[in-house]
């Protein structure tokens, strides 16, 4: 199917086949060059679909309706939205207009609106790595009634390419000005797939629609570059156990950022070192390459010590012991503060057997006892009969 003649057409998914686009300040047009191809992408597809529906919908104007739009074409402000290189007409300019009405989800007018014009939007910022795309306006307008943001962008491209702001196309729907941030992660990696080191760059463009009149503003453009990033590790080194410590920090970082990492140790352990020798427990690293971190911990003599109950091997089959309350077991281990108060116990598993006393001669099954240095402490069982 051939194109409308002249149709004004805002350069949203590139130039299909068999079409070329003409410039003025912001804007671009198809004109009809011959019949296109049969082969088309899925943006120039839906953007063929809509002018198919505009062009349906301007035959079932009524005479009225079509001089009224013909009017508008001719007025200072039609011509400013057709530009210089489009016919100067009606019909023109009721695609012009709709085409944007349709596209933010609204119904085509069937009477030309006044037209004001719509202001450019300010300067953007995009933050974008591999694991994050987010899209930052500077400014607002006052009133953003029936105001909609528009975002095009580009595949991700090679360091080669310089400029490739005509290789942006929509990927996100009409989004309400904010000045927060507004990510758009999810639905570029959908129609693109994430940028990678080999194809850092992204060229971006934007402007507004007012979806009431379907006026667009000027674009603004925007190139963005992935810097690279790497990865830092942080783990416990050899020999060591989440019960002694725990280390935070780890990540991607983009290259020539800083990194801290930071072991923190459990009670009864102090940090020791990194296994580069570091021995600040948190530090701040400038990232230049992948890099694995291991914390080591080790005991802490100075303030706890390790108290050790048990049972001789020829005698738990006759009975288990405790600490603190703890699971009856045949041996265990806790560090406690030097200085602080221990409850043991032994208990017999059942009436056959019964405690025959402590190794350090105690008789009492059950004791508190105050430790000052690292102490092992044996219980001994017999039979009952």
């Amino acid at each position: 199917m051939k194109y409308v003649p002249s149709i004004a057409f805002d350069e949203i998914s590139g130039s299909a086949k068999g079409v070329t686009a003409a410039k003025t300040t912001g804007r671009k047009y198809i004109r009809n060059r011959g019949y296109g191809g049969s082969v088309r992408t899925s943006d120039q597809a839906s953007v063929k679909s809509i002018f198919k529906q505009l062009s349906q919908s301007w035959q079932s104007l009524t005479d009225a309706q079509i001089l009224a739009w013909n009017a508008a074409a001719n007025t200072a402000q039609g011509r400013s939205v057709l530009g210089t290189k489009a016919k100067i007409s009606g019909s023109n300019l009721y695609m012009r207009l709709n085409y944007w009405v349709v596209y933010c989800g609204g119904t085509a007018l069937a009477n030309p609106p006044a037209l004001t014009g719509v202001e450019a939007p300010a300067s953007a910022e995009v933050a974008m790595s591999s694991a994050a795309m987010t899209f930052t306006l500077s400014a607002i307008p006052s009133s953003i009634t029936n105001l909609k943001l528009i975002i095009l962008a580009s595949e991700g491209q090679s360091n080669g390419i310089a400029k490739a702001y005509s290789r942006a196309a929509a990927f996100t729907t009409p989004q309400t000005p904010v000045t927060t941030a507004i990510n758009i992660k999810a639905d570029y990696d959908a129609k693109y797939g994430a940028p990678t080191e080999t194809r850092p760059k992204v060229f971006f463009k934007y402007f507004y629609v007012n979806t009431a009149t379907g006026e667009k503003s000027g674009e603004k453009q925007l190139a963005v570059k992935m810097e690279p990033r790497k990865t830092i590790t942080v783990g416990l080194a050899d020999g060591c156990t989440s019960d002694m410590g725990s280390v935070t920090g780890g990540g991607l970082y983009t290259v020539g950022t800083s990194a801290t990492i930071k072991a923190t140790a459990n009670a009864g352990y102090v940090f020791s070192k990194w296994d580069d020798d570091n021995t600040s427990a948190e530090r701040t690293i400038t990232v230049t390459e992948d890099h694995d971190y291991k914390a080591l911990f080790v005991f802490d003599s100075v303030n706890y010590v390790k108290v050790t109950v048990n049972v001789p091997a020829s005698q738990q089959s006759m009975g288990q012991v405790r600490i603190d309350g703890g699971e009856l077991v045949s041996e265990v281990t806790k560090i406690v503060a030097k200085g602080s108060s221990v409850l043991v116990s032994a208990v017999p598993v059942s009436e056959e057997y019964q405690f025959a006393g402590w190794s350090d001669g105690s008789p009492h099954p059950t004791r508190n006892i105050t430790f000052t240095y690292d102490y092992t402490l044996t219980a001994s069982f017999e039979s009952a009969s």
